[in-house]
Order: C-alpha cells, then structure tokens, then sequence
C-alpha cells in the first residue's frame, strides 16, 4: 500500500508482535493517536487476539510507535506536553517521512473530540497536509462541511485519500469525488 498512499494515520489500533508480512517499498509517514486508558486495545500490554489464534499477540503502543520508528529509521526526536496529550514526533527519517504518536490520558477506547483545542479530524488532516507538502503535492486547505472534516487539494498528481470518519468510511478519490458523493475542489 506505501505505493498507493503518501500517509497514514491510525486511532486506538495495533498489530501483531511478529507480522506475517510487513515490508512496505516505501517509508510513508505514519501517526498513530491512542488513549493511555484504552480498556480494549491496551496502551501497556501485549495482548492476545482472540478472533484468531494464527495473528498471535498484539503490540502494546509504544512498542507499535517503536517498531515504526526503527523501520523508518528516525534519527530525531520532538515530544510536547500540553492538557493532557503528549505528541511524539519522530523525524529524519528514511525517505522523507515521519512518525508521530499522540498519546491522551484519562480516554479510552473513544474518539476525542479535540486534541490540544483542536478537532481530531483537524489534527488528522493537518498531518495529511503537511505530509503531502513534503512530497511535493500542494493543497489548499481543510474546512468543515456536512459535519466532518474534508481537505480540498490541489495536485500534479493522483491522489487517494481515505479516512475513518464518525459518519463512516470517506475516501476520496484523484477526481476528487469521495464516497458521499460529494465533490471537492480538486484540481490537476
């Protein structure tokens, strides 16, 4: 998928201690945001997957962030503290790309509404910018509509952009068309 996609990010997810199969062709920035009380997917342990036995144990967090930041090999480190968030970023990394971790205390396993005053789709889409002006991609800006969040782009180039929202999955395609049917201001 690093071939298809120029970032991810992840909420309150993990995986397997031992992948079967991990070996991206490229290193494509990474932000993973995760609540230190998560009662379904331990921010502190490993854990067992219990759906099927053949994935094996889960990462817990910071060794999931860990393993991300050694595949990227990430020379440098950021960490910034403020109302009950720590945001982990890891840079100089292979190929451009980057590794950043929000870490809340006091939330779970549920969707925070804000992170640091700013709306978690915020904070996701801001990622996404910067990731795409670091390659190059350049893009005009994020702004509310039909209740979630949704980032006009301007680019030379394709582009597929997928995200989870609270209204369901959104992607949105190189014609700049998402899955809602709505179109954004995409432009080539």
């Amino acid at each position: 998928m690093s071939d298809r996609f120029a970032a991810f990010s992840s909420f309150a997810g993990t995986m397997p201690i031992a992948p079967a199969q991990c070996a991206p062709e490229h290193s494509r920035p990474i932000m993973h945001i995760h609540g230190r009380n998560d009662p379904i997917i331990s921010y502190s342990n490993t854990w067992g997957w219990k759906a099927w036995d053949d994935v094996g144990r889960m990462m817990d967090i910071p060794s999931l962030v860990q393993y991300w930041r050694n595949k990227h090999e990430c020379r440098s480190t950021d960490i910034n503290e403020a109302d009950g968030t720590t945001h982990f970023v890891y840079g100089h990394c292979k190929q451009n790309s980057r590794v950043e971790h929000h870490r809340i205390d006091g939330t779970g396993h549920t969707w925070p509404a804000e992170i640091n005053g700013r709306s978690t789709h915020q904070v996701i889409w801001h990622f996404f910018e910067i990731s795409l002006c670091e390659r190059g991609i350049r893009h005009r800006s994020v702004h509310r509509n039909r209740g979630y969040d949704r980032a006009d782009i301007v680019s030379d180039v394709g582009l597929n952009i997928v995200a989870q929202t609270p209204l369901g999955r959104r992607q949105l395609d190189a014609n700049g068309i998402d899955n809602f049917g709505i179109k954004s201001q995409h432009r080539r």
